[in-house]
């Protein structure tokens, strides 16, 4: 990794965080304006590797969508008992809410969030490190919790305060942002 890589990801990181839904600077980058960018070096690196800006701009787009799918419902990995309205892609995998713990369930909500936003640069690319990396998602937000609580799994705490879980969810977007943008960087640079 060279220092272009760590910049690169350490920036991604600011700008999810940025992005995010309790980041107080919100108002001055308003959606979609921060997904745009955080989907700008998967069009780059799409458009670099196959020397086709129009195969680049749908990359742009989609991984945009990717972006601004809703993840809500999944980031609290299984702490919030009430309930919240499906996210977008949720009906991919509300087959597996019976088979799996609410910690378990969010865990892969947020995995498919994730390759939404990986999948379209990775196919374009035949690239299955860059495809899959959207899984990285999932334990950013788990780690932003296990760092938050002090559980690998809150969903087994009695009760959490808003703000552990508002922390838990602010560690888990710079990191997942942290962890996509270093992925995506060993490609670009």
């Amino acid at each position: 990794m060279t220092p272009y890589n760590v910049v690169f990801a350490l920036a991604m990181g600011a700008m999810n965080r940025w992005r995010g839904m309790s980041s107080p600077f919100k108002k001055f980058f308003p959606r979609p304006l921060p997904q745009i960018t955080l989907a700008l070096p998967y069009a780059i690196l799409v458009s670099d590797y196959l020397n086709n800006y129009y195969v680049g701009a749908a990359v742009l787009v989609l991984t945009t969508l990717g972006w601004l799918t809703g993840h809500g419902a999944f980031i609290d990995l299984g702490t919030w008992k009430n309930a919240v309205k499906p996210e977008r892609l949720e009906f991919t995998i509300t087959w597996l809410k019976s088979k799996l713990s609410p910690y378990w369930y969010d865990f892969v909500g947020l995995a498919v969030t994730g390759l939404a936003v990986t999948v379209p640069a990775g196919i374009a690319t035949m690239n299955p490190v860059l495809a899959l990396s959207g899984v990285l998602k999932a334990p950013a937000y788990a780690i932003g919790w296990f760092v938050s609580t002090g559980k690998i799994d809150p969903s087994s705490l009695d009760e959490i305060e808003e703000r552990i879980g508002s922390r838990a969810t602010e560690i888990g977007e710079f990191l997942t942002g942290l962890f996509l943008g270093a992925v995506v960087s060993l490609y670009l640079f």
